[in-house]
């Protein structure tokens, strides 16, 4: 058996609000002269007014292809392999709405640059009897993360790998049972993600501040290495013919 789908581009639009949190700041010499009191209160009024929030996220397009064999009366072994259009994603771009005060904050935006991408996956079925059937599978997935200097600390993903174990008990002839385990290993990687938002524009090529867009961020370079990750996932499944 041969199967193919095909999954188009779609959108998903967010809206919600976004609340600077700034009650941890410290302020200096410079607060005991601004008015209104605290320098939190200048801020949040001034510098980092609360506003509304809108996101629009493309889900990439996907191309899906799966074999499936009887190699013989007890085994059967099935391929999938699935490519992403992720490369669409160049970044993720918050936009501040309705904002009612003087300051007018600009976008939100975490370069991505996201790259194709591909999840590969086998598997066998062997059916010990006609009761009890035993599964297991390799996949593999590859993060759509180009390399270090796009891996954001909120988005810090990598290459996946998972094998799965299972089994079905055909309970009757109306009730069946599956059991399965997976177990998720998640790469280490390495983050060098440079933030051009210096408060309220972009640097210049030369890295001098001054750049013709708008936005809101605070700038600087994050550095981090990532251990590799790991989960065990278990999942425990009833199923009943009416």
């Amino acid at each position: 058996r041969l199967g193919i789908s095909y999954r188009s581009e779609s959108d998903i639009r967010m809206n919600g609000k976004l609340d600077w949190d700034l009650t941890d700041l410290r302020g200096g010499a410079l607060e005991s002269v601004l008015t209104p009191p605290t320098l939190q209160e200048f801020l949040i009024k001034n510098y980092r007014p609360d506003t509304d929030a809108r996101l629009i996220f493309t889900i990439p397009a996907k191309l899906n292809v799966g074999f499936f064999t009887e190699l013989t009366d007890k085994l059967d072994f099935m391929l999938n392999y699935t490519f992403n259009k992720t490369s669409v994603v160049k970044d993720l771009r918050i936009d501040l709405t309705n904002q009612t005060t003087d300051t007018k904050q600009g976008s939100v935006t975490l370069a991505q640059n996201w790259r194709d991408t591909y999840t590969a996956a086998a598997g066998i079925n062997y059916r010990w009897n006609d009761k009890l059937t035993l599964r297991t599978g390799l996949q593999f997935d590859q993060t759509p993360i180009s390399s270090s200097k796009y891996r954001h600390p909120g988005l810090a993903d990598n290459d996946r790998w998972m094998a799965s174990f299972g089994l079905g008990y055909q309970i009757d002839k109306h009730t069946s049972v599956d059991l399965a385990y997976s177990y998720l290993w998640i790469a280490p990687g390495d983050a060098n993600f440079h933030e051009p938002c210096t408060g309220t524009y972009y640097e210049r090529d030369d890295n001098s501040v001054g750049g013709a867009s708008e936005c809101t961020a605070n700038g600087g370079t994050f550095r981090a290495s990532y251990y590799d990750s790991h989960a065990h996932i278990f999942g425990l499944q009833l199923n009943k013919r009416l």
